[in-house]
């Protein structure tokens, strides 16, 4: 279980590197545990029993609006219905009313609304609904670097009605424009397949500069999942630790080098954004049949992080969200204190690591 795994050293403020491996066969099976409902699991009364979801006829419509949600860019949306999904999957009872359902985790006015319509009909009108043109708008715009849903609709008013018109209204640069391009691209599904094709020329390329460069494919790839919107590669050096100095000297050693190797062999076109120490990339894999389709544009995002923290951070890479948050629980319980680059004792005297 991975939190025995996690919390087996008490004497342990960050896990060291001969932990690397225990820990992330933990993390697998505890992953693949946690989206098994077979799985038999923990109850209020210490008791265990398999877990079974009361509610899947309200879950299972609810999970068919936040695809819809999904499909349409709405982020803000398909959160919630995954919050409250998340909710009333774990509920003991079965739900009777929106009312009743209105005193879980994240069921609001219009989610608990909704359940009163899927409890009558067995369904939900809004499956079927086509999206305002105004949302359609607001979700398309809010795919653009720095444009939320209210600039989204102060652009609108102004009389902004593609992607080209925002470009023009807000002056954009050809870093924009470069997006704009590419956002069809960006918005299809990559299969796992070219996934793992993304993954491996990339595993290639750094050891072609160092044979001690580590890397691995973290985010809903490393939870399993068939397809997904872009790749999350998590990369780090043994030269690089924690106690660098200089976050910007590591970058010039070691992320820089990485980053141009790749633009060199034509991998990466463009950039997204870029910090210290990440970088998201638009990137296209070489077609090797000078006769086939070329691949799409793909977003690749590349996070370099200190060897010492390596484990830490593909545990919390790996997520998901709600999990995550579920093992920090977990170790606070326990007295520690768990993130992305830390894995400490909480002192009991002073409430600090």
């Amino acid at each position: 279980y991975l939190l025995r795994a996690l919390l087996a050293s008490e004497f342990l403020p960050v896990i060291r590197p001969k932990y690397f491996h225990k820990l992330t066969n933990e993390i697998t099976k505890t992953v693949a545990i946690k989206n098994d409902f077979s799985v038999k699991a923990p109850l209020a009364n210490n008791t265990t029993e398999p877990f079974v979801n009361l509610n899947e006829n309200i879950t299972k419509v609810l999970k068919a609006l936040e695809e819809k949600e999904k499909k349409a860019g709405d982020i803000y949306r398909e959160r919630a219905y995954r919050t409250a999904i998340e909710s009333i999957s774990i509920y003991s009872k079965r739900i009777t009313s929106g009312e009743e359902a209105r005193k879980l985790k994240g069921v609001g006015n219009g989610i608990s609304t909704k359940i009163d319509e899927i409890l009558k009909t067995g369904t939900c009108s809004q499956l079927w609904e086509n999206d305002s043109d105004e949302r359609n708008l607001i979700n398309l715009f809010t795919k653009l670097p720095k444009i939320g849903r209210v600039k989204a609709k102060k652009l609108i008013d102004k009389g902004c009605k593609s992607l080209e018109d925002v470009a023009n209204e807000l002056e954009s640069d050809s870093f924009t424009r470069i997006i704009i391009r590419h956002l069809e691209e960006f918005d299809k599904e990559i299969p796992r397949c070219e996934l793992k094709s993304l993954q491996s020329y990339i595993t290639q390329s750094l050891s072609t500069l160092d044979m001690r460069f580590i890397s691995e494919a973290c985010g809903s790839f490393r939870r399993g999942a068939d397809t997904s919107k872009e790749l999350n590669m998590l990369t780090t050096h043994p030269d690089f630790m924690s106690t660098t100095e200089k976050v910007s000297t590591a970058r010039e050693i070691f992320l820089k080098p990485v980053l141009n190797h790749l633009k060199g062999t034509g991998f990466c076109i463009d950039y997204i954004s870029k910090g210290q120490m990440k970088y998201n990339a638009i990137c296209q894999l070489p077609s090797l049949d000078p006769g086939a389709e070329p691949y799409l544009h793909r977003r690749v995002e590349f996070w370099f992080v200190p060897y010492d923290q390596f484990c830490l951070a593909k545990l919390w890479w790996t997520g998901d969200d709600e999990f995550y948050k579920y093992l920090q629980k977990k170790a606070r319980d326990k007295n520690y204190h768990l993130t992305d680059t830390v894995f400490a004792i909480i002192d009991p005297n002073t409430g600090t690591i």
